[in-house]
């Protein structure tokens, strides 16, 4: 005998909403916030994301997307995922956020570094924000 479905419910779009501004509201909570908006918005698990590296990152207007390893989804087959625009803004603003704590690692000043393009005129300045890019994981 077949057994009946589990229970399926989805958040509606007020629900996530408002989960998200919660989160924004905690103390440190943009990271979480931006988490659940990309959750909410591709559908993605939490180990899924989690697992998630930088590298499998495409943020190239247009064509934004992210790819999951074989070993990080549930059917166990790799995907490639897009991501609309707001998923997309948490994505680049968790990108800003990485590149921002390896400036101040470095030793950099954020006082004169307003905006990435001002820091990025140079080709060393172009090389660190790509390392920075490259080890700062999502979830950190």
């Amino acid at each position: 005998m077949k057994e009946p479905p589990g229970r399926e419910r989805y958040l509606t779009k007020a629900e996530a909403g408002r989960l998200i501004s919660v989160a924004r509201d905690m103390r440190g909570g943009e990271m979480l916030a931006d988490f659940i908006e990309v959750a909410v918005n591709t559908g993605c698990r939490r180990g899924e994301l989690y697992g998630l590296a930088w590298s499998r990152v495409d943020l190239a207007r247009g064509q934004e997307s992210i790819t999951l390893r074989s070993t990080h989804t549930k059917s166990g087959k790799p995907r490639t995922v897009p991501l609309n625009q707001p998923a997309a803004a948490a994505m680049r603003r968790r990108a800003e956020w990485g590149w921002r704590m390896h400036l101040v690692a470095s030793g950099h000043s954020l006082d004169r570094a307003a905006s990435r393009s001002d820091v990025c005129a140079t080709d060393s300045s172009r090389r660190v924000r790509k390392r920075a890019l490259k080890t700062c994981a999502f979830t950190t």
